[in-house]
């Protein structure tokens, strides 16, 4: 399967047309491009049509990133990856993962695309610097490497930002999980129990996190640690901050360890790391320990591994700070017709760790069971059904935009039984 990128066809006089309008753009006066862009086009009496044609590939190139900018604008497609000079683009996709695309690009029009990346996060690459790394506009983080360090020649990496979170309920409509976990979990949440998403690259771990933290009380103060603006929330009292890499002299590096020690002094409700790699599991724990409650997801197959990463070089978890973390949520991929889909595969809470960890199943082969569940105990099994019936709705009415989810979740906190009537009817509290 292979991703093509379909575009206006121009003639060749069009094709000469439009080279000319970039001369004229290059030489005019004027301050705005795309004014002088139709002036010449005016002036040349170009049809309707060809004008829109035209106008497309200049916006394309000299404001957006050239062939990739369709790409770019692609909600489904999570990453973009040019892996040497001879051009060819790859992608990411959320539902049809790692495909090659039709468009290839040549050395100059790679090497012309990195200057202009280089020129927009205002960091220089050379052979003296051949690695960049850095935020464009819109929230994509971008990896640069050049020819020397990649040994098949000039590489980037784009990871784009997805503007739009998912919600829960767009999880329970894409099957990802269902309302009955997914109301474990906030349940879970306001119980602060410090939650683990587990699951292998591209599973969904980030996009599981960031629909959970629509859960949390609005007026709760979150600070959430990044070293990729994935992120998004709503919550008055949300306080993001990004790891920054380091630039000579000039721009001292500020990672992960130096973020949550701040963090940490800043008294938030929720400490909340994207991603724990390293020494910064360490000190997150160490936060679990004195009161703070937050999220994190890391890199393994299923809640053994996880434990077994965190307790091995380099984060070094010492056994006794293991009972931190309550629960760990296992997401990975499955294959479901055509594609690929997401799934809530596992929630065990942790009990013990011996010479291995001891868990209790909360949520195995999609079936949710609580006779040994430490979080929700018997008597709270009403309030559990009622946050299920009340995402269940949700889902129901499509009421499943971000915005929506935020509002109807506060209006929870203040009326359960009165938010629940409403959305029942399909309507907003």
């Amino acid at each position: 399967m292979r991703y093509d990128v379909l575009e206006p066809a121009l003639s060749p006089d069009e094709e000469k047309l439009l080279a000319r309008a970039r001369e004229y753009v290059l030489e005019s006066k004027l301050e705005d491009s795309e004014k002088a862009f139709m002036q010449f086009l005016t002036r040349a009496r170009a049809g309707q049509d060809t004008i829109r044609k035209l106008l497309y590939f200049f916006r394309r190139d000299m404001k957006g990133y050239g062939k990739l900018d369709p790409i770019m604008r692609d909600p489904y497609v999570e990453d973009i990856h040019v892996n040497g000079s001879d051009g060819r683009v790859f992608i990411w996709h959320i539902r049809y993962e790692g495909m090659r695309t039709n468009i290839v690009l040549t050395e100059d029009e790679v090497n012309s695309l990195i200057a202009r990346i280089s020129n927009i996060v205002k960091r220089q690459v050379n052979t003296a610097n051949p690695i960049l790394e850095g935020l464009l506009p819109e929230g994509a983080r971008v990896e640069v490497v050049l020819r020397g360090v990649a040994a098949n020649g000039n590489a980037f990496t784009i990871r784009k930002f997805r503007g739009v979170p998912y919600t829960v309920i767009d999880l329970i409509s894409l099957e990802t999980s269902d309302p009955d976990a997914l109301a474990y979990l906030w349940m879970a949440l306001d119980k602060e129990r410090n939650i683990i998403i587990v699951g292998p690259t591209g599973a969904g771990k980030t996009t599981l996190l960031n629909a959970l933290l629509f859960l949390l009380r609005p007026d709760a103060r979150i600070i959430t640690i990044e070293d990729t603006r994935e992120l998004r929330l709503l919550h008055e009292q949300w306080l993001p901050l990004l790891v920054r890499p380091g630039h000579g002299e000039e721009e001292e590096e500020i990672d992960m360890m130096d973020l949550l020690k701040i963090a940490m002094r800043m008294r938030p409700d929720y400490l909340i790391v994207g991603e724990v790699r390293g020494e910064e599991a360490y000190v997150l724990f160490q936060a679990f320990a004195s009161g703070h409650h937050g999220l994190t997801t890391i890199h393994a197959d299923n809640a053994d591994g996880a434990v077994k990463r965190l307790v091995t070089k380099p984060m070094d978890v010492p056994l006794a700070l293991l009972s931190m973390a309550h629960l760990y949520v296992s997401v990975k991929r499955v294959r479901s017709g055509a594609g690929i889909v997401r799934r809530v595969w596992e929630i065990k809470e942790f009990l013990d760790y011996t010479d291995r960890p001891v868990f209790v199943d909360v949520l195995t082969n999609n079936k949710l069971s609580l006779d040994r569940s430490g979080v929700v105990a018997k008597d709270e099994y009403d309030e559990l059904r009622r946050r299920s019936d009340l995402l269940r709705e949700m889902a129901k009415h499509g009421l499943s935009d971000y915005k929506s989810v935020f509002q109807i979740i506060k209006n929870y906190y203040l009326n359960p039984e009165g938010t629940l009537r409403i959305v029942e009817t399909g309507g907003l509290p």
